[in-house]
């Protein structure tokens, strides 16, 4: 576990109007406003705000959204401490995915105490990133601020904190390139034609 910096608080963002989008891992050009969907170009200001290297220019990131009524003590996203560097259980856990690299990738959302990162690096985890047997020895953490875009590589721990009331949450992620596996049965395709760079697999990723 390495203590360099794997986390950033970049800047504010004002979420639009919700419409209930689900989108998930959505490949698009990075830096191409016309290879994004009209129905979820209005975000683009969002991924304007996203700092990459100017390497990243021209090649296929992905995007996700969600709006969404989270209910009472549970989460929006994906609970428990883990990653976004994966170990792959359809390989016997002796391959591994990762989502971002050192490029890394952004988030927001419009709800406060919602997710929780811990500044640190992680590279060897369990099964699809999970660090859960890390939280006594990981400490408290910090709890991200709504309407913050925050940037994190793949090896920061973070999770998706379940909420004190019903509550409307809007949700924004974008995963840089260096992405290894495009899930289908969990992600998005792109009406306008384009393709994930990386292996696209079939099988489900639980």
């Amino acid at each position: 576990m390495q203590t360099n910096s794997s986390f950033l608080t970049i800047g504010e963002v004002t979420f639009p109007k919700p419409n209930n989008i689900n989108i998930n891992m959505m490949p698009f050009i990075i830096g191409d406003q016309n290879s994004i969907p009209k129905e979820y170009k209005h975000y683009y200001p969002f991924l304007e705000k996203c700092k990459v290297h100017n390497l990243e220019q021209g090649k296929v990131g992905y995007l996700s959204i969600t709006e969404s009524l989270v209910q009472k003590n549970t989460s929006q996203r994906r609970g428990g401490i883990h990653t976004e560097k994966h170990q792959c259980v359809n390989w016997g856990g002796s391959g591994g995915t990762s989502w971002g690299g050192s490029q890394g990738l952004f988030m927001a959302s419009t709800v406060d105490n919602s997710c929780r990162v811990w500044n640190v690096h992680i590279e060897k985890t369990g099964l699809m990133g999970d660090c859960e047997h890390l939280r006594s020895s990981l400490g408290t953490g910090e709890v991200v601020k709504k309407n913050k875009l925050v940037w994190m590589t793949d090896s920061c721990p973070h999770e998706s904190l379940p909420l004190e009331n019903e509550t409307y949450r809007q949700w924004f992620r974008f995963v840089t390139s260096n992405v290894d596996v495009w899930y289908e049965k969990h992600s998005t395709p792109n009406s306008l034609g384009i393709v994930p760079s990386c292996k696209i697999v079939t099988y489900s990723k639980f």
